[in-house]
């Protein structure tokens, strides 16, 4: 008998020694996963690791004093869609995202109680409603979602939630969700009591726009409410108008909040630039185009490439126009302005035209350095009085610069570059002492351009330069004194022949600089 007391009471022991138990309470706010594993393992003869992809996932749970290892493991792995495999002494933890697929992860919970409700309804709504239910710890997993933005609600006749729209990225995303209890009357007539509550749940609401066009919201409201709102605008005020019931209204109206936001700014600075041909080149200028976001090797000169590594469509990465003078400089945009006053100085650089412009993110401008030239009649005749009206018409020609910019989440611009540099080649002298005077029309005349369209990449404050246009000026002028150069062999003292021939490249200097706003 004492055998087998002795032998119950082994058993129990060894029972007890193999379930591993945490030994007080767990609070865990907002901490990384790889550290809750490390601090498990403590408790545990078992090594618990996370693979890369969930190492940074933050976790948020309570559990009680005395609650085993396994049991929280258990818990972490269903409501974090985990993968946990063994090896040994180790146990591994891997996410959705190391299988190559995204998901949604998150509890539904009481906010006045805190409490983790079982069997709610689940609804995300993105062309056609996914629904899902939430487990015993308020849990719910969404597997194979396809990334975006969606709009996500609950159905429940105890709970009320909102809905609110959230944006689904690679990986484990989390989310939860926050219901209030409904209050819940005992009626006889209920189809009358839900009919006046309705009634009272449809409100009004004029909302003022402060940045985008009404229009704009308008129809993004209709495509996502469609029947459950009535939308309408008022143009002269730019605001926009909801009527429904109390949830849709919320929810709208914290849409138009995040959509309607202050825009930011950039200042695009040009300057336009004519070398004399080849100068560059002459005085040990290099392009440098490589894929290690460096500047060629070179023993001497001076070496231009990009500024802080740009992206160029159809030529991939490159660098844009940082300068490296060997052994003495280290800044680029300062050798930049160097060299080119010293260019300037020396009348082999001339610059001209400083324009700047400011321009809202995403919204397109033009800088232009232009001269019109009358390049034809436009005949008028008036029927009445037999009067004929003779309207010129006017072509320009010069340098037009449009320019778009984008901001990206990191501060980096992307311009979209529209260039044309243009020139009138005329052949008629006007003006007998300037040559550069003449006319375009059918005594001789055109207009030749070079168009560049590209996109860069680059950082905020950070300066490119456009090459590469090669600019020919070819004029021949024939100049004459009217009628005395119409008199035979005295009449050659009066007229002269006019040559210009002239080869200059063309470079662009662009700044983009986002200008922060202090708001008060």
């Amino acid at each position: 008998m004492k055998i087998k007391i002795l032998l119950l009471l082994c058993l129990i022991q060894m029972t007890t020694i193999a379930i591993e138990y945490y030994p007080k309470e767990l609070d865990i706010k907002e901490t990384p996963l790889s550290d809750v594993f490390a601090h498990l393992a403590k408790y545990s003869k078992y090594t618990i690791i996370g693979d890369s992809q969930i190492s940074n996932l933050n976790v948020d749970c309570f559990f009680k004093k005395g609650t085993s290892i396994e049991e929280i493991l258990e818990i972490l792995e269903k409501t974090y869609g985990l993968n946990r495999s063994k090896s040994k002494n180790t146990i591994i933890f891997r996410g959705r995202k190391s299988e190559n697929k995204d998901m949604l992860v998150g509890k539904v919970i009481d906010i006045n109680t805190n409490q983790e409700l079982e069997g709610i309804k689940i609804v995300l709504k993105r062309g056609e409603n996914l629904e899902y239910y939430s487990g015993e710890q308020g849990e719910y997993i969404v597997d194979n979602i396809v990334k975006g933005s969606y709009f996500i609600s609950v159905l429940s006749q105890n709970y009320y939630y909102s809905g609110d729209f959230i944006e689904i990225k690679e990986g484990v995303n989390r989310f939860d969700i926050y219901v209030s209890k409904k209050n819940i009357k005992k009626s006889k007539n209920i189809e009358e009591e839900r009919h006046q509550k309705n009634k009272k749940d449809d409100i009004i609401e004029n909302i003022s726009l402060e940045n985008l066009d009404h229009a704009e919201i308008e129809k993004i409201l209709k495509e996502t409410f469609e029947e459950k709102l009535k939308i309408s605008a008022s143009p002269g005020n730019n605001s926009i108008i909801l009527f429904g019931k109390v949830e849709y209204v919320y929810s709208a109206k914290n849409l138009i909040k995040k959509l309607d936001r202050r825009k930011k700014q950039v200042r695009v600075s040009a300057e336009i630039i004519d070398v004399k041909e080849n100068l560059f080149e002459s005085l040990g200028f290099t392009w440098a185009y490589n894929s290690q976001n460096d500047l060629s090797e070179i023993n001497d000169g001076l070496s231009i490439g990009a500024l802080n590594g740009l992206s160029i469509d159809g030529l991939g990465e490159v660098l844009g126009s940082t300068l490296n003078f060997v052994g003495k400089f280290n800044s680029g945009s300062d050798v930049l302005s160097m060299t080119l006053n010293l260019l300037e100085t020396t009348q082999d650089l001339k610059t001209n035209a400083l324009p700047s412009i400011i321009l809202l993110n995403g919204e397109s401008g033009l800088l232009k350095m232009i001269e019109e030239v009358i390049v034809g009649e436009e005949k008028q005749e008036n029927n009445n009085n037999d009067i004929v009206n003779y309207e010129p018409i006017f072509k320009e020609a010069g340098i037009i610069l449009k320019v778009l910019p984008l901001i990206k989440e990191d501060d980096s611009i992307y311009l979209e570059i529209d260039l044309e540099a243009s020139d009138f080649k005329l052949k008629k002298s006007l003006k007998p002492d300037n040559e550069n005077s003449g006319t375009f029309n059918s005594d001789g005349g055109s207009k030749v351009s070079r168009n560049l369209k590209t996109k860069v990449r680059l950082r905020n404050k950070d300066t490119i330069l456009i090459g590469g246009l090669k600019r020919k000026i070819d004029q021949k002028l024939n100049s004459k004194v009217p009628f005395i150069a119409d008199i035979p062999i005295v009449g050659n003292l009066f007229k002269s022949k006019t040559s210009r021939l002239e080869n200059t490249d063309l470079y662009i200097k662009l700044k983009a600089e986002i200008i922060e706003e202090n708001l008060r």
